[in-house]
C-alpha cells in the first residue's frame, strides 16, 4: 500500500473510510480480450515414455499401432493427439477413440489409447427418388473388422422403378488394408456389381480384382497406383435402330492400370467447410479379348470451399471425364450417371465425355452432439440446407461446348443448366437429403416448368 493512499485514509472522515472497499476493484476481462492482450499461454509438451492401448478385444494391436503419428521419445502435443485419433478412426473398426496423457513424472508421460470396437455388421438403407432413375429402394451391410485385421466387407443392392422401366443392381466388395497409415497404404480388393435397366435395354455384370498402392509425399499430396483384372459381360440394344450392338454372350476380359494424384487441403473429409481438393486419374485398359478396343480415359475433379461465417459457406465443384478412345455401347456415359446436372434425365445426352460445374451455397443451422450412446459411442447429427446451380454437357474429347443447348428443339448438343434447393441431415457418414431441382428448359418445348425431386438416404463411404 502506497504512502499517499495511507495518508488519504488517515485524513478522511470515519464515514468515508467505512464505505471504502477492503479489496481493490478489478475490471472484468473476457477470455478473448485476455488472449488478445496477453496471448496464448504455452506449456511445455511432455515426452512420450510408453504407449498403452486398451479396449481392443478383437482388433490386433499392430493394426492400431501402424496408425500412430508419434512414438516413444516424441513430444505429445494437442495436434499430434488429434492426428492420431483421426488416423485410428479411419480404420473404420471403432465407434470411439480417446488418447489420454497419463503423467509419469519428470516431464514424461504415458500415452493411453482407449478404443471402443464395432462388434456387429452395420446395416444401412438406401432410399431415393429422382427424375433420372425414378424411385429406388435398397439396403446393405458393412462389417469393417473381419478377423481383427481391419478387413472390410460390404454387400448390398437396390431395386428401382420409373413407370414401366424397372432396374436393379447389386454389389459386393472385399477390402483388405495390408498397411495403411498417413504415409503409405496398400490394399487388395475384389468388387462384384450387377446392373440392369429396362429403359436403356442394358444389363452389365462385372468382376474386378485389384491391388492399389498409396504413397503420401507430404501431408496433403498423395500418389496412387492401382492395377488389376476386369471381366465385363453386357447386353443391349441401340435405342434408334433396335439392332443388337453386341451378342448376348459378349464377355470382355482385360487388365487395367490407373495412376492417381490427389491434393487435399480440406479442413475435414466428411464435413468440409473450407479448403481445396483436386484429384486426377488416368485409366489404361488394353483388353485381353480380340474384339475389345483399347480404352484410355482420364478424369479431373476440383472442389473448393469458401467459408462465409460459422454456419454458411460456398462450395464449387468442377468434374470432367474424358474418354479418349472409342468404347463399347454399354460403356457410354449419360448425363447424371456419375456427376449430375440436377433436374435433367440421365438419357438427355449420350456420349463419350462429361463435364459438369456446380456452385452451391450451404447452410448448417443445427449441430447436435451426444456422448456415450449404446453401440454408437459419440454421436453427432446436423441439419442443413443448400441452394445450387449446375451446368454441364456430354461432349467429344477436349473442352466442352461453350454455348447453351437448343432448349426449345434439339437438346443433344450444348450446355444444360439446372437450379434448385434442398435440405439435408447427417450423422458422420450416414446422410439423407432431399432436393427440388428444375432443369431449365427441360420441358418438351423448352418452356415448361418441370420439377424433379432428387433424394438420397444411405451410408456414405
Amino acid at each position: 500500500m502506497s504512502i499517499l493512499f495511507l495518508s488519504l485514509i488517515l485524513a478522511a472522515p470515519v464515514e468515508v473510510v467505512q464505505e471504502m472497499p477492503l479489496q481493490p476493484l478489478l475490471p472484468e476481462v473476457h477470455p478473448k480480450d485476455f488472449l488478445q492482450a496477453v496471448g496464448p499461454l504455452d506449456f511445455p509438451c511432455p515426452i512420450v515414455q510408453r504407449i498403452v492401448i486398451r479396449g481392443n478385444d478383437l482388433t490386433r494391436e499392430s493394426i492400431i499401432r501402424r496408425e500412430l503419428t508419434f512414438a516413444p521419445g516424441d513430444t505429445l502435443s494437442h495436434e499430434v493427439i488429434e492426428e492420431t485419433r483421426a488416423a485410428i478412426m479411419s480404420i473404420g473398426a471403432f465407434s470411439r477413440v480417446d488418447v489420454v496423457a497419463r503423467d509419469a513424472g519428470e516431464g514424461k508421460t504415458d500415452a493411453v489409447i482407449n478404443v471402443e470396437e464395432i462388434r456387429f455388421p452395420l446395416p444401412y438403407p438406401t432410399v431415393g427418388i429422382d427424375g433420372s432413375t425414378g424411385f429406388y429402394l435398397g439396403a446393405g451391410a458393412l462389417y469393417p473388422n473381419l478377423f481383427g485385421h481391419g478387413i472390410h466387407i460390404d454387400a448390398g443392392g437396390e431395386v428401382g422403378f420409373r413407370f414401366s422401366t424397372p432396374r436393379w443392381k447389386a454389389h459386393s466388395c472385399l477390402y483388405v488394408p495390408m498397411t495403411h497409415n498417413r504415409w503409405h497404404g496398400e490394399k487388395p480388393a475384389y468388387d462384384y456389381s450387377y446392373l440392369w435397366r429396362k429403359d436403356a435395354e442394358i444389363y452389365l455384370r462385372e468382376h474386378r480384382a485389384s491391388y492399389r498402392q498409396d504413397v503420401r509425399a507430404c501431408r496433403f499430396l498423395t500418389f496412387s497406383l492401382e492395377g488389376g483384372w476386369l471381366q465385363s459381360r453386357a447386353f443391349g440394344l441401340e435405342s434408334d435402330t433396335h439392332q443388337y450392338t453386341f451378342a448376348a454372350d459378349t464377355t470382355d476380359r482385360s487388365l487395367f492400370i490407373q495412376p492417381t494424384v490427389r491434393l487435399d487441403l480440406r479442413d475435414n473429409d466428411y464435413d468440409t467447410r473450407k479448403g481445396l481438393f483436386m484429384e486426377g486419374k488416368f485409366l489404361y485398359n488394353p483388353g485381353l479379348t480380340d474384339d475389345f478396343l483399347t480404352q484410355r480415359a482420364c478424369s479431373l475433379s476440383v472442389a473448393g470451399y469458401l467459408p462465409l461465417n460459422e454456419h454458411n459457406w460456398l462450395a464449387v465443384n468442377l468434374y470432367t471425364y474424358q474418354q479418349i478412345d472409342s468404347i463399347p455401347t454399354y460403356r457410354t456415359i449419360y448425363v447424371g450417371e456419375a456427376r449430375k446436372v440436377r433436374g435433367w434425365a440421365d438419357t438427355t445426352q449420350v456420349g463419350q465425355c462429361l463435364t459438369v460445374l456446380s456452385l452451391e451455397w450451404r447452410n448448417r443451422f443445427i449441430d447436435l452432439e451426444f456422448a456415450d450412446l449404446p453401440l454408437l459411442g459419440e454421436f453427432k447429427m446436423w441439419w442443413g440446407a443448400n441452394v445450387f446451380a449446375d451446368i454441364g454437357a456430354i461432349h467429344e474429347p477436349g473442352l466442352p461446348p461453350l454455348y447453351l443447348a437448343d432448349l426449345t428443339g434439339d437438346r443433344k448438343d450444348g450446355l444444360l443448366p439446372g437450379v434448385g434447393f434442398g435440405i439435408a441431415a447427417g450423422t458422420g457418414k450416414l446422410v439423407g437429403k432431399l432436393e427440388v431441382a428444375w432443369g431449365v428448359g427441360s420441358g418438351l418445348n423448352g418452356s415448361n416448368f418441370v420439377l424433379t425431386f432428387p433424394a438420397y438416404f444411405g451410408w456414405r463411404f
